[in-house]
């Protein structure tokens, strides 16, 4: 996977073991030629230090970004899962609220009943009470007396019978109500357990909806914190990186940029219009960035880019060179192409033409890191690591 470094001008992979033997080879031939009052030795330059340090930070603090990134979709989906049972523990609340509404208003309704009945049952009883007082005080009448007092026997006897059955249907009436009050009353007892029920598991719910509910704004939370956390850490990186800028600017020889060729130095269309590093060049260079014009301009004026696939980032450039014998100096001139080793995949630039005060004027690509084209004027000569002369290579 790559990754956007300080000079990102990179290609597909990385470099190897020989490239450093070739190093060492390179030094020990003209640390020899110097004693004998030779060439003077071409030693590229390590890293610079800040460099390295800015893309370290910004690895570190990409790298906690993912790790954010993850807890808090890991947290969210946690949140999705404490959510739904929050929202089922509600739903089986309102269904058992339903219940408990239904039966208490059942017990409403029997209570009515159960008082009316009481009623009923008071005033039977009355008349039951008038019926025993009249049926008393016949009894304190003679038979004689109740017979003289009738129209006829008839009229005796239906009297007799009348009261003896008004009796009956009373007793019988009251008997009822205290058999439907009974009823009533034990149909209450039992709702009014159900409902005892129903409102402690109601409680159970309450209970248990609650702790989900806990759980849920305690990941919520955390997730918040965890993207708090790559808010800040993307701002740094928006900072280090504009420091990157800087630095970049500063560490390849400064100079002054301007608007430039509006065909951005012939560099191929079907490269530039695809997205940054989306495509591969015919030299095995990541699309839009620094080495993949290099090679372009190398290609163009000579024909002779080799293809570095796989070792072609740019500060590898002067190890390849070493490597196959093109030549190379500290002095730039036109049409060569500068290398600078600073950083983890260094830069390159086309030389354009040389000044008179020995500054040089430059086309490159990819220099803020954004993949676009620029040309500077008067950049330091000493800057640069070394200059590749591809013009001067007979293979």
């Amino acid at each position: 996977m790559k990754h956007q470094k300080f000079l990102t001008c990179k290609q597909s992979t990385g470099g190897g073991f020989f490239v450093d033997i070739a190093k060492r080879i390179t030094l020990l031939v003209m640390a020899g030629l110097m004693l004998w009052g030779g060439i003077i030795a071409i030693v590229p330059s390590q890293p610079v230090t800040a460099a390295n340090y800015y893309e370290e930070q910004i690895a570190k603090l990409q790298n906690e970004i993912n790790g954010y990134n993850e807890r808090a979709k890991a947290l969210a989906q946690q949140a999705d899962s404490l959510l739904n049972a929050v929202a089922l523990l509600q739903n089986q609340q309102n269904a058992l609220q339903a219940e408990i509404d239904l039966n208490k208003a059942k017990i409403d309704s029997l209570s009515s009943e159960i008082a009316a009945n009481e009623t009923k049952l008071l005033e039977q009883g009355l008349v039951l009470g008038d019926t025993l007082v009249d049926m008393h005080l016949d009894k304190q009448t003679t038979p004689l007396e109740i017979l003289a007092s009738s129209r006829n026997l008839s009229d005796y006897v239906d009297k007799q019978a009348q009261q003896a059955t008004v009796k009956e249907q009373i007793s019988l009436s009251i008997h009822k109500i205290n058999e439907l009050k009974k009823i009533l009353q034990e149909e209450k007892t039992t709702v009014e357990g159900l409902l005892k029920d129903q409102e402690y598991r109601y409680s159970q719910l309450a209970s248990m909806k609650q702790e989900q509910q806990n759980l849920l704004d305690a990941t919520q939370g955390q997730e918040a914190t965890y993207k708090k956390l790559v808010e800040k850490n993307s701002k740094e990186i928006e900072r280090l990186r504009a420091e990157q800028v800087r630095i970049n600017q500063t560490s390849t020889g400064g100079g002054t940029i301007v608007a430039g060729d509006p065909n951005r130095g012939g560099y191929p269309t079907y490269l530039y219009n695809a997205r940054k590093d989306s495509l591969i060049d015919p030299w095995g260079m990541y699309n839009r960035e620094c080495v993949s014009y290099a090679a372009w301009k190398v290609h163009q004026a000579y024909g002779n880019m080799p293809y570095w696939g796989g070792i072609g980032n740019a500060n590898q450039w002067d190890d390849n060179a070493v490597r196959i014998g093109i030549p190379y100096g500290t002095t730039p001139k036109p049409k060569s192409v500068a290398v600078w080793n600073a950083g983890r995949w260094g830069h390159v630039a086309w030389v354009e033409s040389v000044n008179a005060d020995g500054t040089f004027n430059i086309s490159e690509f990819n220099r803020n890191g954004d993949g676009e084209y620029y040309e500077r004027r008067g950049v330091s000569a000493n800057s640069a690591d070394v200059y590749i002369y591809f013009g001067e290579w007979r293979r």
